[in-house]
C-alpha cells in the first residue's frame, strides 16, 4: 500500500522540518509547537447560561416558565393517566354491553319459546272447553279470571262461545262483554 511520504513522517521529523524551513533570525519556539502537536484542537463550546448573562427580571421570569413547564408537564401525564383508565373503562364497557347483547338475545328466545307454549296451552284449553257440555264448560269458566276466561272466549268458535256465555253467570258475561269492547276500541 503506498502513503505519501509527508503521511509516514513522524512528529519530530515534522518540527525538525517547520525548525529548518523557518528564517534563521527566526528560531519559532520548540516548546510551543510540540504542546501544539501533542494537544488536540479543542472545539469550541457555545454555551448560554441564561442565568449569568440574564437580569434578575430575567432570571425569574425563566424560573417562572420552568415551574409552569413543569405543570403543564404534570398536567399532561395526569390526562395520559385518564385517557388510558377511560380506554380500559370504555373496553370493559364494550365487554359487558356485548355479554348483555347475548343475555337480551337468550331472553328474547326464552320469552317467545314461552309465548308458544301459553298458546298452545291455551289453545288446547279452548279444545277441552269446546268439546264439553255448555253448562258444564259454563260453571268452570265462571271461577276463572277474567284475562284467561276473555282469551278462551276469543279463540272459540262463536256458535259454541254463545252457548257456553248464555250458560254463565250474567255479570260475569257482562264483565267480559265490557273487557272484549274496550279491547277492540283500542285496536281500532
Amino acid at each position: 500500500m503506498w502513503i505519501p511520504a509527508f503521511a509516514r513522517m513522524t512528529k519530530t521529523a515534522v518540527l525538525a522540518a517547520v525548525l529548518s524551513a523557518a528564517p534563521s533570525n527566526e528560531k519559532p519556539d520548540v516548546e510551543a509547537s510540540k504542546q501544539e502537536t501533542t494537544k488536540p484542537p479543542k472545539e469550541a463550546k457555545i454555551t448560554f447560561d441564561p442565568l449569568n448573562e440574564s437580569a434578575p427580571e430575567e432570571i425569574v421570569l425563566f424560573q417562572e416558565l420552568a415551574k409552569r413547564s413543569k405543570e403543564i408537564n404534570a398536567r399532561e401525564e395526569a390526562l395520559k393517566q385518564q385517557a388510558l383508565l377511560l380506554k380500559a373503562a370504555e373496553s370493559s364497557m364494550n365487554e359487558k354491553l356485548k355479554y348483555f347483547d347475548l343475555l337480551k338475545q337468550d331472553l328474547l328466545k326464552m320469552l317467545d319459546k314461552l309465548k308458544e307454549k301459553d298458546e298452545k296451552q291455551l289453545e288446547d284449553l279452548v279444545k277441552v272447553y269446546s268439546v264439553m257440555k255448555p253448562k258444564l264448560a259454563a260453571n268452570i269458566l265462571n271461577l276463572m279470571d277474567m284475562p284467561i276466561l276473555k282469551e278462551i272466549v276469543k279463540r272459540m268458535g262463536k256458535k259454541k262461545a254463545a252457548l257456553i256465555l248464555a250458560a254463565m253467570d250474567a255479570k260475569k258475561v257482562k264483565d267480559l262483554c265490557q273487557m272484549l269492547a274496550k279491547e277492540s276500541q283500542n285496536i281500532s
